[in-house]
Order: structure tokens, then sequence, then C-alpha cells
């Protein structure tokens, strides 16, 4: 089930560190559990080294207020390939309220963070979009209406430059009327 799921559990015993791995949390991280044995700093040697002190705030913020888990952080692969995990856990406590175990369930959410960015993507673009038909129905000036069409057109297809060439009448050669992201030894 936690292999179809792309979620492995943790077991982690806080007085004696002492961590356990479920054999898909190991395959989740990209790693053999023959290799190396579950451990805080197995742990922190994937995390992705932007997320790395929010993720390790988050397990002891978890643990010294006793409160749920509830983290999202990227790792690293061996192989340089990076997932996005959903960390969900809980801490139990003794008759003290100081916390003794934690027990927790990590879920690779990296589809739905790509699903997540493209949507963003899209909502840029839309929103692009929106503000060219405002220009359209109120400037008059044909130029700043251009650059946009070139900037919506560039977000919308997550390109790195873009141009809009209009035919000249006169000389019939193509001109360029707006541009985006092109050397300037080009565009001349």
């Amino acid at each position: 089930a936690q292999t179809a799921a792309g979620a492995g559990m943790w077991d982690w015993d806080i007085p004696s560190g002492k961590l356990n791995w479920s054999g898909e949390l190991f395959r989740l991280f990209g790693l053999d559990p023959q290799k190396a044995g579950a451990s805080l700093d197995l742990w922190k040697s994937v995390l992705h080294p932007e997320d790395r002190k929010i993720a390790e705030d988050r397990i002891i913020s978890a643990t010294s207020r006793g409160t749920p888990l509830d983290s999202d952080y990227r790792i690293v692969l061996p192989a340089g390939e990076i997932r996005w995990i959903k960390s969900l856990g809980r801490a139990i406590c003794d008759e003290n309220h100081q916390p003794i175990r934690m027990l927790g369930i990590c879920l690779d959410i990296t589809g739905r963070k790509r699903d997540q960015e493209e949507l963003e993507q899209e909502l840029t673009a839309m929103s692009r979009l929106q503000k060219v038909a405002g220009l359209f129905a109120t400037e008059g000036d044909l130029q700043p209406l251009l650059c946009e069409v070139v900037d919506a057109a560039i977000a919308i297809a997550n390109a790195d430059f873009g141009t809009i060439q209009l035919l000249d009448q006169t000389s019939g050669h193509l001109q360029i009327k707006a541009q985006r992201g092109f050397p300037e030894w080009w565009v001349e």
C-alpha cells in the first residue's frame, strides 16, 4: 500500500535518537537500506539545501510544542533528481508532557507541486492576456499593446524571448515592432 501511495513510514524514538524507516521510505529517498541505516543525519543529507533549515525547524517546533508535523520540502536523490515531500507526523508525550516518540509518514507530492506550478504559470498568462485585452480597448498608441502581446506570448509559451514583426507595405520587408529578450545587435 505504501508503494502504491508513494509513501513511507517513519518512527523516531526521541530520547535515544533511534530512527526507523520503512523500506518504502528508503526507496522514496533514493537510498539503499543495506548501505546506511535511518538517522537524522541521513535525512538531513537528502534535504535540498534551500529547504534544510525550515524542514529542521518544523521538526523541532513539532517536538518541542507537541503539535502535529505538517512539512513540505524538497529532497535531492543521489542521482540529482529533486522530489517534493510532504511529511506528516505526531509526537507522543510522556506523563510530564515531554515528547518521547514521533511517528509519521512521508508522501511524494512532486506531481502535485508540478501541477501547482503549471497552474500558476497559466494564471499568470491569463492575467497578461486580460491586460492585453484592456489595453486593446483603451490604448490609442499601438506600441504598448504590441509589447504586452509579446510579453503575454512569452509567458504562455514559457519562452525566453519573442518578437512581433509587421510587413512594411512600402518596402515589402518585415519590421520589428515589439520584442523582448533579444540582444540589441540582433534587433538592429
